[in-house]
């Protein structure tokens, strides 16, 4: 009982680590630049973990590092998708801001390619790391996935969504497990595509 205890916990401070890694990675990108490389490192090093169950600390963060560099090629990328992102999100604000029904239409689809850019994203990323794609292959790959596999991308979306309801009521929280949880989820639910 105790050994099962004490795997739980020791596994429990891997993931927090892996999180921490990322936020250190993101950050280390700049944000705007580091989006892809500290995302493909998160999915590869869960990958890792989950593969390798005789891992340490030192090895985690040795391969952090090390698919960080691999996908550190990406900034341009990591640039315009995040550059998509702000700009959706800034139009987001103002047409909240103001009240109209013409308004409320742009909102909605707003939030439609919002999702459709997050949804992409998710799969971009998969291809880029596992299938071993180019950028360009793995972002046309991504975008007629979300539509082909309708039901996989409401659950990423559903994930995406529990994860900012996780930072919305408690930041402390999504920063510890949000990409853990992101990444641990839709790996299963990609993982026989």
């Amino acid at each position: 009982m105790n050994s099962k205890i004490n795997a739980f916990i020791v596994a429990l401070y891997k993931y927090f680590k892996v999180s921490f890694y990322f936020w250190v990675y993101l950050f280390k990108g700049l944000l705007v630049y580091g989006l892809i490389p500290a995302t493909s490192a998160l999915f590869l090093t869960l990958h890792y973990l989950h593969n390798d169950k005789n891992n340490n600390e030192a090895e985690i963060k040795k391969n952090y590092k090390i698919y960080y560099n691999q996908f550190s090629n990406h900034k341009v990328a990591s640039f315009l998708i995040s550059f998509l992102l702000i700009l959706i999100l800034s139009i987001s604000y103002y047409l909240y801001v103001f009240n109209s029904a013409i308004t409320v239409m742009l909102l909605i689809v707003n939030c439609y390619t919002l999702a459709l850019i997050l949804i992409t994203f998710t799969y971009t990323i998969y291809f880029l790391t596992t299938k071993e794609m180019s950028m360009k292959q793995s972002f046309i790959f991504g975008f007629v996935s979300v539509i082909k596999n309708l039901l996989r991308s409401l659950l990423i979306l559903a994930i995406v969504l529990l994860d900012l309801y996780i930072a919305y009521f408690n930041l402390v929280l999504f920063v510890a497990v949000g990409p853990v949880v992101y990444g641990v989820s839709t790996q299963f639910i990609l993982k026989k595509l």
